[in-house]
């Protein structure tokens, strides 16, 4: 199993939402953020996908995360493993 993360322009949530769902993601969890990297607090780009529909070319664009999940547990079940997502 992965985690996957991403951080991308705010305004860009519908679009990034719509892509998933058209790539045959069921769920997705938004949290606002704000912070800089490199950039030092310039205006940033916060971005999400593989292609390049997303992909704008400027400073801060964004990143993606992916992580390995070790174990997924269903709190109101208990269900653990895949079947837990």
């Amino acid at each position: 199993m992965k985690l996957i993360m991403a951080i991308f322009r705010p305004h860009k949530l519908d679009e990034v939402h719509h892509a998933l769902q058209e790539a045959g993601f069921g769920g997705l969890t938004v949290t606002e953020i704000k912070g800089y990297g490199r950039q030092k607090g310039h205006r940033g780009i916060y971005i999400v996908d593989n292609n390049q529909q997303f992909k704008t070319g400027e400073v801060g664009e964004g990143k993606i995360f992916i992580l390995p999940v070790e174990e997924v547990i269903r709190v109101r079940t208990e269900e653990s493993g895949e079947g837990a997502l």
